[in-house]
């Protein structure tokens, strides 16, 4: 067959609602990272409020670090001066300022995102596809890779004086962040499958194919642009 079936379990009706299992327990963030198919699978209250709310705020914070960083990126290859800067030279401004943004672009990621991956849901082949249940599915999956963001600037306020000083701090390890988006959309495509019926073929390319090439290319864009200043530097 080259259709994914729908898993008829129980705890999917309700919007995952009906399941009684936290989702954001050690155990349960394990299946999330490395068994998403178990974990959409029903046995986990991912609809549950406080868990939901919860994510969606760290989704929110880790866009709004994501846009600073991107923001200062810029400024660094033009050469010029950002607002981005000033509030990098404060962790209490910066904190203020991406939990407060944060609150606001969870909501928007979950309405306007959710909007997109079930859409993406529908061009690969699902038909009838539950608005709230292709957003918590979206939703948890943008969790794997805004989680390990949050936590990095979290470790990163202990160790320097500003996110400045970080940001301009030479070192390797936060390479090891960009393997989450990656692993985000994987996620996202393996929960997909599990909840919705769609089609192989389809899921692969909107699901899986065509995210990690949008990501790939921005990636590969900005190392040649940062390359080109140097050379020109």
């Amino acid at each position: 067959m080259d259709t994914e079936r729908h898993k008829h379990d129980p705890g999917l009706e309700d919007h995952f609602g009906n399941a009684e299992a936290a989702p954001l327990i050690p155990a349960s963030m394990a299946a999330l990272f490395f068994r998403p198919r178990h974990f959409f699978s029903g046995h986990f209250a991912l609809g549950s409020t406080p868990y939901l709310l919860f994510v969606i705020l760290i989704v929110g914070i880790a866009g709004v670090m994501r846009n600073i960083e991107n923001k200062l990126a810029g400024a660094e290859l033009g050469g010029r001066e950002s607002i981005y800067t000033s509030l990098a030279e404060s962790w209490l401004t910066y904190w203020g300022c991406v939990v407060l943004l944060g609150v606001i672009g969870g909501v928007f990621l979950w309405a306007l995102g959710g909007w997109w991956y079930r859409m993406r849901i529908r061009f690969s082949g699902a038909k009838d596809v539950d608005p709230q249940e292709a957003r918590l599915v979206y939703i948890y999956a943008s969790y794997v890779w805004s989680l390990p963001n949050v936590l990095w600037i979290v470790a990163a306020t202990l160790l320097y004086a500003n996110f400045l000083e970080y940001w301009h701090t030479d070192e390797l390890w936060s390479s090891l962040l960009l393997v989450f988006p990656i692993w985000s959309v994987w996620v996202s495509y393996r929960g997909a499958r599990e909840v919705f019926e769609v089609k192989r073929w389809p899921a692969r390319i909107w699901l899986f194919i065509l995210p990690i090439a949008i990501y790939t290319i921005a990636f590969l864009g900005m190392i040649l642009l940062f390359a080109l200043k140097e050379i020109e530097g």
